[in-house]
């Protein structure tokens, strides 16, 4: 069974802005992206543009903004809010080209029936890293053209329905919305993988060491390589195990409750006849 993904992330600054818009354009080296299948990215509105001409075109919408409504906004106010959205990874193993280009399309469309076209300002859809997925910047204004995002996302409740929004929308793929109420939080791929290689870098072999090597000789930078290499390799599949059962569990919760539900339903009839 596979989910529909989406998560945003608040930027109150146009250096971040900027900063975040060279990692999704490739301006800097991306460790988790194939350089090779980049070409395959597209990128539609400001995002055509550089990280600079991104943040430049942002700030002149918020310029505009501010004399149509006659005031300055606050120096704090959220600039950019930025969408990741995807899906779980067996969609797209299985997905045709057809169905991800639909998921992408859907997607994009959503963002802009439930926040304004107007407010989609930059798009990236990222195919040269392992799960597809789309960057999307918006910037918050609402129907007075104000930065408001707290009048989007403002409370817990809309943010949850943000995610039962979007599953609704792409359900059609067969994606379905993540276990409501769940307190799981995203963990930057980064944090997570220093949480698990606690130990330092190993320092880059030389020419001489390969060469040592390719003797047959032990080189030790090159066996730490190769030790950490195995040590990702057991913990993918761990992952990947502990995925699977944690889609048994769900599916279980969900059995459960058909049969709780059927059997209020049995009990409420029985209540009536007696």
């Amino acid at each position: 069974m596979s989910f529909a993904i989406i998560r945003i992330h608040k930027h109150k600054t146009l250096a971040a802005v900027a900063g975040v818009a060279r990692h999704h354009s490739r301006e800097i080296e991306c460790p988790t992206a194939d350089a090779k299948r980049s070409v395959n990215n597209v990128r539609l509105g400001l995002a055509k543009g550089s990280s600079k001409d991104i943040s430049q075109g942002i700030k002149s919408l918020i310029d505009t903004a501010q004399s149509k409504a006659k005031r300055k906004f606050r120096s704090d106010s959220v600039k950019v809010v930025e969408f990741m959205i995807t899906a779980s990874p067996e969609f797209f193993a299985t997905a045709s080209k057809k169905q991800k280009a639909e998921f992408f399309k859907k997607s994009l469309a959503f963002l802009e029936k439930k926040y304004g076209k107007d407010n989609v300002v930059a798009t990236w859809i990222h195919q040269d890293e392992t799960t597809p997925h789309l960057h999307v910047f918006l910037t918050p204004f609402d129907a007075k053209g104000v930065l408001n995002a707290r009048s989007f996302f403002g409370t817990g409740e809309k943010l949850s329905q943000l995610q039962t929004d979007f599953a609704a929308e792409v359900a059609s793929l067969g994606l379905e919305r993540g276990l409501k109420g769940s307190t799981a939080k995203h963990q930057p791929c980064k944090a997570f993988w220093n949480r698990i290689f606690s130990e330092p870098e190993p320092p880059k072999p030389s020419k001489t060491d390969y060469l040592k090597a390719a003797a047959g000789i032990k080189v030790d930078s090159i066996q730490r390589i190769e030790e950490r290499a195995h040590k990702f390799s057991l913990l993918k599949k761990a992952t990947s195990n502990i995925f699977t059962k944690s889609q048994k569990i769900k599916k279980k919760q969900r059995e459960i409750e058909e049969d709780a539900n059927a059997l209020r339903v049995k009990q409420t009839m029985f209540a009536k006849k007696s």
